[in-house]
């Protein structure tokens, strides 16, 4: 594995709400935790091993991936289009 994707993976793990929960990030990183796909697959299997949640309980926690996916293959797209092309 290269050092970019250590780089961006050991961030985003510590901002998912794996090691400390959201709440106790600073505030001025966040947003970088809302925008973070991990930390919902996280409350989601927290949520599922431990609660036993109903399926409305877990629909709002996943639609949030939605929108993220979405842009996530945006730019896939738009990024190998231009490596191809």
């Amino acid at each position: 594995m290269k050092s970019g994707g250590f780089s961006y993976i050991v961030p985003m793990v510590l901002l998912s709400g794996f090691a400390t929960p959201i709440e106790n990030i600073p505030s001025t990183m966040r947003w970088i935790a809302y925008i973070n796909p991990l930390q919902y697959m996280v409350t989601i299997s927290r949520a599922i091993f431990l609660e036993n949640p109903s399926l409305k309980i877990v629909f709002v926690t996943i639609w949030p991936l939605l929108p993220i996916s979405f842009f996530t293959m945006a730019m896939a797209v738009v990024l190998f289009k231009k490596k191809t092309g």
